[in-house]
């Protein structure tokens, strides 16, 4: 909590807590996004002052789907260039067919996925990395950073949890169609 204060220059509350399990020899890729765009659009944050703390539960290296940051990425903003034409996962999965729409958040086949072409032109002007480490590390980084993560088909599984903590300056505004607590 403390770092995330620091950070956001406030006091903060936890946003979202989610566990991403990535099982061995068919962990799902997760779509190039910025977590910003969902909170914006789907819950009515007004600013990108919040973060993630991913704490690794297990070893992360670069066989088991790690996760894929576009350092400084978060310095363009909440960037509007998404994939929008892509059916969603409650379209084309049967699982998913009576499913309410805000389940498109929690599938890999993401709502807000960023286009090939704007990950190719930020990536060329940023670079890439993955970060890796041993069980019990934490990676922090910015709501608005440009991330993802491909499949895993290492015999390793790739456990993290999220902890997203959002400044207590910056509560969401209700909006027509709130995402379920």
């Amino acid at each position: 909590v403390l770092p995330a204060m620091r950070v956001l220059e406030s006091d903060v509350y936890v946003y979202q807590f989610k566990i991403n399990a990535k099982a061995s020899f068919g962990g799902d890729l997760w779509e190039w996004h910025q977590d910003f765009t969902f909170w914006q659009r789907e819950d009515g944050m007004p600013a990108p002052r919040a973060l993630n703390a991913v704490i690794f539960l297990d070893e992360v290296n670069e066989f088991n789907g790690p996760l894929y940051l576009i350092p400084g990425s978060h310095a363009e903003g909440a960037i509007d260039s998404l994939a929008d034409d892509k059916p969603l996962a409650s379209e084309v999965e049967p699982t998913y067919e009576s499913s309410p729409g805000w389940i498109n958040n929690l599938t890999a086949n993401l709502k807000y996925a960023l286009t090939n072409e704007v990950v190719g032109r930020l990536v060329a002007k940023y670079g890439l990395v993955a970060p890796k480490g041993r069980a019990g590390s934490i990676l922090f980084f910015h709501s608005n950073l440009v991330h993802g993560s491909s499949n895993n088909i290492s015999p390793f599984d790739r456990k993290t949890v999220i902890i997203s903590f959002n400044s207590v300056q910056n509560l969401p505004v209700t909006t027509a169609l709130p995402r379920p607590e």
